[in-house]
């Protein structure tokens, strides 16, 4: 029964050969876009998910100019993280980062070469071990 659908589908599929090929090409386009956009999906939604107590760490931007001229930059001047500390009650601890360096410092060591400079509050926010 099957081995006569398959033929019947394939005659059909030969004999409109030009609307076969629109109709497989868009099915194709079709499941590999929806793919993309799953896979997507999935990588915002995991987002720095791994960290203890992922719920709880917020990652500031920084939106400046007004209207069709604004821009949302990633990160924020440092001493918003000490003023949010002190100011705001709801925030626990900040940590500070800064970025295109030679190694990560903390307290001025040197341990490798990510190209970022941490705060020493890094410690109590990411579950990595650190060692020399």
């Amino acid at each position: 029964m099957f081995r006569n659908y398959f033929i019947t589908a394939f005659r059909n599929l030969w004999k409109n050969k030009f609307y076969s090929s629109i109709n497989i090409t868009g099915l194709s386009v079709g499941l590999a876009v929806g793919i993309m956009i799953l896979l997507w999906v999935q990588d915002e939604l995991s987002y720095n998910s791994f960290h203890r107590n992922a719920d709880h760490i917020y990652k500031i931007n920084s939106h400046l100019g007004t209207g069709t001229g604004e821009q949302v930059w990633e990160g924020a001047p440092s001493p918003v993280a000490l003023f949010s500390k002190k100011e705001i009650p709801e925030v626990a601890d900040a940590m500070r980062l800064r970025g295109n360096m030679k190694g990560v410092y903390i307290h001025m060591a040197v341990i490798n070469s990510l190209c970022t400079i941490l705060h020493m509050s890094i410690i109590h926010f990411l579950p990595f071990s650190i060692s020399s």
